[in-house]
């Protein structure tokens, strides 16, 4: 997934590591999963990049994506998708396709490790 950068906008696997990596160091997700045409192989000039950030968070998950944004500034389209862990096992559950699609077909960037 290496794309080359010609007339287009298409942003560089490296771009979307170094976000990934900002969002891990500052706010210890459970898991950082790329997901849509980025994770899939087919961004086109106007895809952004799908991010499904699984963390424990108090309040609404406006406010806890917006304190991601301002955190880490995107310099590129981005989507944050913030889910708590226990309501991704729900979702998945019941079938929700972003959900599903994510995990079944996204790529993960980012696995906190609990040892």
């Amino acid at each position: 997934m290496n794309h080359t950068l010609t007339a287009s906008r298409l942003i560089n696997d490296c771009q979307i590591e170094a976000l990934s990596k900002q969002i891990a160091e500052k706010f210890s997700p459970e898991k950082i999963i790329l997901f849509g045409s980025y994770a899939y192989g087919v961004p086109h000039d106007s895809s952004d990049v799908d991010l499904l950030i699984v963390m424990e968070f108090t309040g609404r998950k406006l406010e806890k994506r917006m304190e991601i944004w301002r955190q880490v500034q995107p310099t590129f389209a981005t989507d944050l998708i913030i889910r708590s862990p226990s309501e991704m096992i729900w979702r998945y559950e019941q079938f929700d396709p972003l959900v599903r699609n994510a995990v079944d077909f996204g790529k993960v960037l980012y696995e906190r490790n609990n040892s």
